[in-house]
């Protein structure tokens, strides 16, 4: 059975695939190319609204059935935000983003799309909440910096605030093979792509975790960046460091666990509140 909006959705996509002057080009704003993109739901926006839907899986505009015009490549589908150009009569640019599929486990493991780096924006929400409902002060000025170009290469080059000694990031650490983090822990990253972090500031931290009995794992990330290394090229003269909670599968159907982000969470506050 066919409901009115199906129709319609049907409607705007034979218009968008049979249109003779159709040319359709698909445009990744950030981050990787998923692997699986066949698996992933998405949600079509067209920018004037005339179509929008989010029950259907667009695999159908990266199929190879001699539809006229640029064909959409299938791998460009991964799940974040991109540009979509249709060029008909008149120019329209609209935007493709896959649901998140987001659920917790019996036992705790949260698994979603876009962990990297929605968990730690939660985490740092969930830090400014606890002061609130605590009445705590910190015993120092504490600035949150939450950017949506998240290691795009500038995302933490700016907008310092004057005075600032210390910068923490707060990210996802990466579990698998030759590493020492599990998706139950916090990771301490000593070491990434864009060199050591500072040598003092993660000594407190991993300190910090110790004295207060905190699951950690201190890791060395050969192929990570993180956008406290932008800030740093960006001018600022600060001690930096790393803080993650676990995510398998990064940048795929993620994965983590309540535990992870009690102890990201635990190790933020006992660092910060000493």
């Amino acid at each position: 059975m066919l409901f009115l909006s199906d129709i319609k959705y049907i409607r705007s996509l034979l218009h968008l695939l049979y249109h003779s002057t159709v040319s359709v080009q698909v445009f990744p704003l950030e981050g990787n190319i998923s692997p699986n993109p066949r698996s992933v739901t998405v949600t079509l926006h067209s920018a004037d609204e005339t179509y929008c839907n989010s029950s259907r899986n667009l695999v159908v505009l990266s199929g190879r059935n001699g539809i006229p015009g640029s064909i959409i490549p299938t791998l460009l589908f991964s799940g974040l935000w991109y540009v979509l150009t249709i060029n008909t009569s008149s120019s329209v640019s609209s935007r493709i983003n896959s649901q998140d599929a987001f659920r917790i486990t019996e036992k705790g493991y949260i698994k979603s799309r876009f962990l990297d780096d929605k968990l730690s924006v939660a985490i740092l929400l969930g830090y400014a909440k606890y002061l609130k409902e605590e009445n705590i002060t910190p015993s120092r000025p504490v600035y949150q910096h939450i950017t949506v170009y998240e290691e795009v290469g500038h995302g933490g080059s700016a907008s310092v605030p004057e005075g600032v000694t210390d910068i923490l990031s707060v990210d996802m650490g990466c579990v698998g093979d030759g590493l020492e983090c599990k998706e139950h822990q916090v990771s301490i990253c000593v070491k990434d792509s864009g060199g050591p972090y500072s040598y003092d500031f993660t000594g407190e931290l991993i300190a910090a975790a110790k004295a207060n009995g905190i699951d950690y794992a201190a890791d060395v990330y050969p192929h990570y960046g993180s956008d406290v290394e932008a800030t740093l090229r960006g001018g600022a003269d600060a001690r930096q460091a790393l803080i993650l909670p676990g995510v398998y599968a990064s940048h795929g159907y993620e994965r983590s666990h309540v535990d992870g982000v009690k102890n990201t969470l635990e190790l933020l506050a006992a660092y910060l509140d000493k």
